[in-house]
């Protein structure tokens, strides 16, 4: 006998596998973002999700920061947007933001960067709005849990001696993740999520702070308490 239809939900649909195709999201190569995700549809969906929540409000912060005369914090702000939408395959959307970036840099005209802020806020907006709709569903597990490895460890509390650790191992995943947080690469959550246990018992306080930095695409941030825990714990010296 034929097996019965599944039902079909009302709920949020979940992440695909690894091989399920992808619907069209026009304005973003998702071949070539694929590809940056190893393959891999579910990471590649975990991908997009967090770009349509962490930065569909970035634009709006590029404008608060040039109203405080904040450049250097809108210039990196239009430079992380640019890297995050050239690892997803948003190729439109670098592009508007190294735009902006450079008019930012180059000390252009208040009404030239406002443009600027003004086209980039539209496509994000875009773009998130496609991505709910398309990709529904909450992003895929892999925040570090605050009971986890390291809770109740306070700033002041003792720091575990990483001499018994495989030395070399970690200090090469700590090097290669840094390289990759330097370089805006949205695989540093892939091998920071590969290499969870070495981190969590080499940095039990300060890995949860990485990996939520990394999961909000803040790369910035992850990358300085990265090089903090690396000095504190004299890894990789």
């Amino acid at each position: 006998r034929p097996p019965r239809p599944a039902a079909s939900g009302t709920g949020h649909a979940t992440s695909p596998p690894p091989s399920a195709p992808l619907p069209p999201l026009p304005g973003i190569d998702t071949a070539a973002g694929l590809a940056r995700a190893g393959g891999n549809a579910a990471t590649y969906v975990g991908l997009l999700r967090r770009f349509a929540t962490g930065q569909r409000r970035t634009a709006d912060e590029i404008r608060r920061a040039i109203g405080r005369g904040e450049r250097t914090q809108a210039e990196r702000l239009a430079h992380t947007i640019k890297g995050l939408a050239g690892t997803i395959g948003a190729d439109a959307m670098a592009e508007t933001a190294l735009r902006l970036e450079r008019a930012i840099s180059g000390s252009g005209g208040r009404d030239a960067i406002e443009a600027g802020i003004a086209e980039l806020e539209a496509g994000l907006g875009e773009i998130a709005s496609m991505i709910a709709d398309r990709l529904p569903g909450p992003p895929p597990p892999g925040r570090p849990d605050p009971a986890g490895p390291g809770a109740g460890n306070g700033e002041g509390g003792p720091k575990p001696d990483a001499a018994h650790l495989n030395a070399a191992r970690l200090n090469a995943v700590c090097l290669r993740l840094r390289d990759l947080l330097a370089e805006d690469d949205a695989r540093a959550r892939t091998l920071a999520g590969e290499n969870a246990p070495l981190l969590e018992e080499a940095f039990p306080v300060e890995i949860p702070a990485i990996r939520n930095a990394i999961d909000r695409f803040d790369y910035e941030s992850a990358l300085a308490a990265l090089e903090e825990a690396m000095e504190s714990h004299a890894v990789a010296q």
